[in-house]
């Protein structure tokens, strides 16, 4: 623990001071103009204190009154109700044409469109814009801290340092990401997501404004501050691995102009206070997955993306002055090599649309000292991607919106092209036809590196170290049909600026309305359709004219308007109908309630977004009190969830809860570690299927093909094969009793996954969702989170139809039956002890080091050991869900091992 003390006025202004040739009219050392008002002034207590969301909004308002180089504007609103700020810092001449010089920056992103003399001479003239954000969790709060120091220091000084840094740089300033967080002092922000998660996805206010914010001012610097469990400060160099699309010059940036500036200026500091100052780099914090506030502005904005972590171990000011000096630093020397950094920036885009014209994607390399290569990306040719539109409409458009907002450049095809070579994911390339309308997207762009990075069918890690998921391709999170191709190919297409929207388009003619029922957003249409009186059925067989799943609606002028807008609403094509329409089956009403025990975690977070924002369901919370007292029955719920959150509450009301799965309720179970309503409904025999850990295993979070049946209703509509995330889920076997519409494939090569997995054999065959008959009513259950994140819609479509569950017919085995009695108690014997939601921290070694890797952890715990695969699999538990930052020392076991001269063989932390 560091000593808490003041910070000396000499210390502050050696931070604030730098070597600099004198511009004229500037001071030699800092000097402030008295008419802007400091923190220290306008926050009281500050940097001692921790401020308030109120108190940073009104702060960065009152700078922009203040100073002529300080536009403050909002760029968002959280769930809460809170505005969130940016503030543009530059000169006065600057700034009043930002706009104007983000759009010069923006001409280095397209070599196709400027010629390298123009880029050049962009690159010596035009400022380049860098950002600074902090408080991305709501309770590592000296980032936002910092960024209040660093928009006064930049808007208040009028000598030479800030003068020249400004005639360099625009510096975007956010002080809080997540106000709601902050308010509440809690990591995440009001509906439980970790928003450092969120970065490709851009599910939530509060990131999807930031990115709109960004594609508008585009970084070629972007600092994520943000604090971590230990005492020192972590900066880059990053860990393995690194993204392999992240490109030379982003590295470079990163590694040897920031890194190496914040290592001399802190070793600097260190040798005067030794207290103070510690700092460790390459450990821990990587650069893979496309959800972070680093990742994803290196990948999708070509910048320097960099995460810094603080420790909490130190009081506010001292963490407030390191944050301050580490992003003070860096923006120097981003100022002070503006003009390479710039040129630079235009080759790494002249680089790409030449790798995407050949085909080539990045290789992996190792950037720690120390580590060794274990994967090397393939050698394969990629110039094209295409996503069908023929199936999944609503998620095509829903992923094109996405793609096209981060400046990726889609087409559609006029006429069916064959293409020689083309593969499906998973799948050997094969001679094909795409059919009109197809949407392509070449490579041969600025943002290839970006359109890899999330519709490639991997990520392709060097090494086995996951501190996030292992997979995230686009197309298989979303569940709809993609291809990739090598040939080089000339096809007829037009440009596509605007994703699909959705509505009615009416031929004025037909006697029915349609719409595909292939999508959760197609079923919640659907159920938003039925609360609206709106009369709505659904094609349970094929026809030659609608598909299986399909939803239809008979015509009349008066709900024209209302369809319209719902469509518009969920982004749902609803289209005409003039053939025969085959018979259908009627859309219940249903009555949701979901399981909520007080301080559930993620998972429920994750359902009550979707449940509310995504798809617009009334649902109520419930509770195991609720329950006990037959609340169900009562008050005329139809549908139970339970997601992955701790059901020991739930345990009062299990024999209520039966009786109303038996009345006719359905039940629906997730799981999330060993918590949830699937485990929770095996311990007490509402099933024959059983859960199972899988000794040896990695599973960090990768894509899975899984088989479907279709003679269930919550497959309807589905195609045969699906892709199922699977992060360390239990084993779910097969159900005896009775049916399994979702199961993992026997055999390869439909026993596929896309991102990292071993010791995952025994998954083969076993089920993925389980359905059974529990007197009148239904019990389904997924073997994991099928909406992990409200990002893996295709599984989400699942529990969407799960929702809209038609009265349980009378064929199948009831659970409760004497012929189910000995499947059943099998299945409840398997179940082991609640333990949390979270998943054990794991990491592996080699069997013969077993006794040492165990010795040298046990500081941190007793873990659990596993022998499998010639390895030995140390597991600490999480019960928690700590993401590694914020666990006690989950940080601190690779180092350990490593300087015990343990080989580490993988980690999942």
């Amino acid at each position: 623990m560091h000593l808490a003390r003041a910070v000396p006025a000499a210390l502050l202004a050696a931070v604030l001071t730098a070597p600099a040739v004198p511009a004229q009219d500037c001071a030699p050392s800092p000097t402030y103009d008295a008419s802007v008002t400091s923190p220290t002034v306008g926050i009281p207590g500050f940097p001692y204190r921790r401020a308030t969301t109120l108190e940073l909004n009104r702060y960065v308002q009152m700078v922009d009154d203040q100073s002529d180089r300080v536009l403050t504007k909002q760029y968002a609103t959280s769930w809460g109700g809170f505005p969130l700020y940016y503030s543009l810092v530059a000169t006065e001449e600057n700034l009043a044409r930002v706009d104007e010089l983000a759009a010069e920056q923006q001409r280095l992103r397209d070599p196709r469109r400027t010629e390298e003399v123009k880029a050049m001479a962009i690159a010596d003239r035009t400022p380049a814009i860098v950002w600074y954000s902090g408080n991305v969790h709501g309770n590592e709060t000296s980032g936002a801290d910092a960024a209040v120091q660093i928009l006064y220091e930049l808007a208040a000084r009028q000598d030479c340092d800030v003068t020249d840094m400004l005639n360099e740089l625009v510096v975007g300033v956010i002080t809080t990401q997540n106000p709601d967080g902050r308010n509440t002092f809690s990591r995440q922000n009001s509906y439980g997501f970790d928003m450092n998660r969120d970065w490709f996805a851009r599910t939530q206010p509060e990131i999807d404004g930031q990115l709109d914010l960004l594609s508008k001012y585009p970084p070629v610097l972007f600092i994520d501050a943000h604090e971590q469990a230990l005492e020192n400060f972590f900066f880059p160099p990053n860990d393995d691995p690194i993204h392999h699309e992240i490109s030379d010059e982003s590295m470079h940036w990163i590694n040897d102009l920031y890194g190496f500036a914040m290592q001399t200026e802190f070793d600097r500091r260190r040798n005067n206070d030794p207290l103070n100052w510690d700092y460790f780099n390459y450990n821990t914090y990587d650069l893979f997955a496309m959800v972070y506030g680093d990742s994803v502005p290196s990948t999708a904005f070509t910048a320097a993306g960099m995460t810094f972590e603080k420790g909490v171990a130190d009081p506010d000011h001292i963490r407030q002055l390191e944050q301050f000096v580490a992003g003070w630093t860096s923006l120097r020397t981003a100022a002070a090599n503006k003009d390479e950094i710039l040129r630079q920036y235009y080759e790494a885009h002249q680089t790409a649309i030449e790798q995407g014209r050949q085909g080539l994607l990045e290789p992996n390399e190792i950037n720690a000292p120390g580590n060794e290569l274990v994967h090397q990306v393939p050698n394969l040719k990629i110039r094209h991607y295409f996503i069908g539109a023929e199936r999944g409409e609503a998620e095509v458009n829903h992923l094109l919106d996405r793609l096209m907002r981060m400046g990726v450049e889609v087409y559609r095809l006029r006429d069916e092209s064959l293409v020689g070579d083309l593969q499906a994911y998973g799948r050997a390339p094969k001679r094909g036809t795409l059919p009109s309308g197809t949407y392509w997207i070449p490579m041969a762009q600025p943002q290839k590196r970006w359109i890899q990075a999330i519709l490639g069918e991997d990520p392709y890690g060097s090494l086995v170290y996951f501190y996030d998921t292992a997979s995230w391709s686009n197309p298989l999170l979303m569940n709809i049909d993609a291809w990739f191709s090598g040939k080089a190919l000339d096809l007829p297409a037009r440009r596509v600026t605007t994703a699909p929207a959705g509505g009615l388009e009416w031929q004025g003619s037909g006697s029915h309305l349609w719409f595909p029922g292939d999508t959760a957003r197609d079923v919640a249409l659907a159920m938003a359709l039925e609360r609206e009186d709106v009369q709505i059925g659904r094609v349970e067989t094929a026809t030659d004219t609608l598909p299986a799943g399909a939803f239809v609606v008979e015509q009349d002028p008066e709900i024209r308007h209302t369809v319209t807008v719902l469509a518009e609403r969920f982004g749902v094509t609803v289209r005409s109908h003039s053939r025969r329409v085959p018979d259908t089956a009627p859309v219940p009403d249903q009555k949701v309630a979901v399981y909520a025990p007080p301080g559930a975690g993620e998972s429920l977070g994750h359902l009550r977004y979707t449940l509310d924002q995504v798809w617009d369901i009334p649902w109520t919370a419930v509770t195991g009190a609720d329950i006990a007292a037959g609340r169900l029955t009562l008050q005329g719920f139809d549908v139970l969830i339970v997601p992955g959150v701790s059901t020991t509450d739930l345990s009062t009301g299990a024999r209520q809860l039966k009786a109303w799965i038996e009345g006719g309720g359905v039940y629906v179970g997730t799981a999330r570690g060993s918590s949830g309503g699937t485990p929770f409904a095996i311990s007490n025999g509402f099933t024959s299927a059983s859960q199972s850990s899988l000794s040896g295993s990695v599973l960090p979070g990768s894509l899975f093909r899984v088989e479907i049946d279709a003679g269930s209703p919550v497959t309807l509509g589905a195609p045969d094969f699906a892709y199922w995330f699977n992060r360390g889920d239990r084993k779910l076997s097969l159900s005896t009793t009775g049916i399994n519409p979702v199961r993992y494939p026997e055999s390869e090569p439909d026993f596929w996954l896309s991102g990292y997995a071993a010791g995952h054999g025994p998954l083969k065959g076993s089920a993925g969702l389980v359905e059974e008959k529990l007197g009148q009513g239904r019990v389904i259950l997924f073997s994991g989170e099928p909406n992990f994140r409200a990002y893996t819609e295709g599984p989400a479509f699942f529990l969407a139809n799960s929702l809209i569950y038609p009265p349980a017919e009378e064929s199948g085995t009831d659970v409760t039956s004497s012929t189910a009695a000995a499947d059943v108690l099998a299945a409840q014997r398997s179940a082991g002890p609640e333990t949390g939601p979270g998943l054990p921290i794991q990491v592996e070694v080699p069997a013969a080091q077993a006794d040492l890797a165990e010795e040298t952890v046990a500081r941190f715990g007793d873990p659990r050991v596993e022998v499998a695969r010639g390895s030995a699999f140390l597991q600490f538990p999480n019960p928690r869900d700590l993401e590694p930052d914020q666990h006690p020392f989950a940080a601190r076991l690779i180092p350990a091992l490593d300087a015990a001269g343990v080989d580490v063989l993988s980690a999942v932390l």
